[in-house]
């Protein structure tokens, strides 16, 4: 049996998801404020969830081309009348 068939080779290096170091403080502050945001929108009765990948996407679309770390929120809502 091959044991290089086990080892997976992919070279990671090259890319990162997050070009960092970022600071912690406002990592943290942006999950307050996010935090928040979900917090009223449940509130209102609206579902909406916070999604990494929605936020990476859009900065590889060009969006908040300025921004270190971007967070997608989806926002759905139904009617009740």
């Amino acid at each position: 049996m091959r044991f290089g068939a086990l080892v997976d080779s992919t070279d990671r290096r090259t890319g990162r998801l997050i070009n960092g170091p970022m600071c912690g403080a406002r990592i943290n502050d942006l999950g307050f404020a996010v935090g928040s945001a979900l917090w009223m929108a449940r509130n209102l009765l609206v579902d909406a969830k916070p999604f990494m990948s929605v936020g990476l996407g859009s900065q590889k679309l060009g969006c908040c081309p300025n921004s270190g770390f971007v967070v997608g929120i989806m926002v759905s809502a139904l009617s009740t009348f």
